[in-house]
């Protein structure tokens, strides 16, 4: 109530609201709504029953949604490896699994490394075992929506106790000896025991000669001399001399000699085309000589090889055994290869002579190129005819009789001629 202008009294005026036929909800769900407003109809009686229906419905409606946005996450979740990185110690193991593994094909583990981290792997599950010192790449690879996939996880592996510090290290004494394309695995020893080793690292002085991985196999390339280094945590070195040779020599380590000196039965000549084997005394006892260095003066005249010598051309030739600043030599002569009588063919079959007179026998050794050209004559009855050593026959007493040629190259090739004496 209030008072005009003209001083009466009025009372207010009440409005009713004319009632709506629906009430109006309105959600802000960034993910589902989008600040969209949603109009809920219900009856003109405004039930609270109505309202707290449609207000579940609506509920309801947001939970499927965000359960379906979890479930489609899931589907595109991208495989990941539990791990990128693993420290080791030296013969412990490790697992690496890759997350999501349902959703993706072709499943591969693999270490770049075998030497130094080994992996067995199984779809989406692996077990990684450390077998030597140093870094090695476990590599997983897969097939996800059409590609090629690769992911990794770096081994580190290292060995004893992170509170000792390691002394020393070394390679057992002698060389290592190595054949053409043979491998052989190093394995120092560390002091004390237990020293603290966290990274090594292999080196070759000359690389054209052996290869040398971080794990420490050494696999020779070609005939010669070379060292191999470990330096281990970057301030403890061991060298070890290799000796690559061109032999099926087993390889591993060798006590190498302090002298060398030829044999005195060593044979001094060899043909062309054939052999003959150089032995070396060394000493101390048990030194291998497959170490030693064999040179030849001319190879147009013998070939060497660990002691094997091939005839090549007529001539001399030096062979010399080498080992350090240690040399033997020793002279060998080759001759021509020798061609072996295979037959010998004569003019006449038989020849007649007359009593006090003379006939020559006519003959060709076979093959022309016959090294010993030399025959023996002999006849059968020289009181019927005799021969000279040039093959003249002078007749003696009538009557018959046999002349035997025989290769003085080989006496089982003969050959006769009948002699027939008036």
């Amino acid at each position: 109530m209030y008072t005009n202008e003209e001083g009466n009294k009025i009372e207010d005026e009440v409005k009713e609201e004319p009632k709506k036929d629906f009430v109006d909800l309105k959600f802000n769900d960034d993910k589902d709504f989008d600040d969209k407003e949603v109009n809920v109809k219900v009856d003109n009686n405004g039930s609270g029953s109505s309202k707290i229906k449609y207000i579940i419905i609506i509920v309801l409606v947001i939970i499927l949604g965000v359960i379906g946005l979890l479930i489609n996450s899931k589907k595109n979740a991208t495989p990941k490896l539990s791990s990128t990185q693993e420290a080791l110690t030296i013969n412990n193991k490790a697992n690496l699994t890759l997350t999501s593994s349902d959703k993706v094909t072709g499943i591969e583990w693999k270490s770049d490394n075998e030497n130094i981290a080994k992996v067995n792997g199984t779809g989406g599950a692996a077990e990684v075992e450390a077998v030597g010192y140093g870094k090695a790449n476990i590599n997983v690879s897969f097939v996800n929506n059409g590609n090629r996939v690769v992911l990794t996880c770096v081994v580190t592996v290292t060995g004893g106790d992170s509170n000792t510090a390691l002394q020393t290290v070394k390679f057992a004494d002698g060389a290592l000896l190595l054949g053409i394309g043979k491998e052989y695995k190093l394995v120092p020893s560390f002091e004390p025991s237990n020293g603290y080793i966290n990274n090594v690292k292999y080196t070759a002085s000359d690389m054209t000669i052996v290869n040398v991985d971080a794990a420490g196999v050494v696999k020779g390339l070609k005939a010669g001399t070379t060292d191999v280094t470990l330096t281990v945590n970057d301030n403890l070195n061991a060298t070890i001399k290799v000796y690559v040779v061109d032999s099926d020599a087993e390889p591993g380590i060798v006590v190498v000699p302090t002298s060398i000196k030829f044999k005195e039965n060593n044979p001094k000549e060899v043909e062309a085309g054939e052999k003959i084997t150089l032995e070396v005394e060394v000493e101390p006892s048990g030194a291998s000589d497959k170490v030693i260095e064999w040179i030849t003066s001319d190879e147009k005249i013998a070939k060497v090889s660990n002691g094997e010598v091939t005839g090549v051309g007529e001539g001399k030739v030096t062979i010399t055994a080498k080992f350090g600043d240690q040399e033997v030599k020793e002279e060998i002569t080759v001759k021509g290869k020798e061609v072996k009588p295979t037959g010998i063919t004569v003019t006449e079959e038989t020849l007649e002579v007359k009593i006090g007179n003379t006939g020559t026998i006519s003959y060709t050794l076979e093959p022309s190129d016959v090294t010993d050209k030399e025959v023996t004559f002999k006849s059968s009855d020289t009181s019927i005819a005799m021969v000279d050593t040039n093959g003249v026959v002078t007749g003696v007493a009538a009557g018959e009789c046999k002349i035997t040629i025989t290769a003085s190259g080989d006496n089982s090739i003969t050959k006769e001629v009948t002699i027939k004496v008036s």
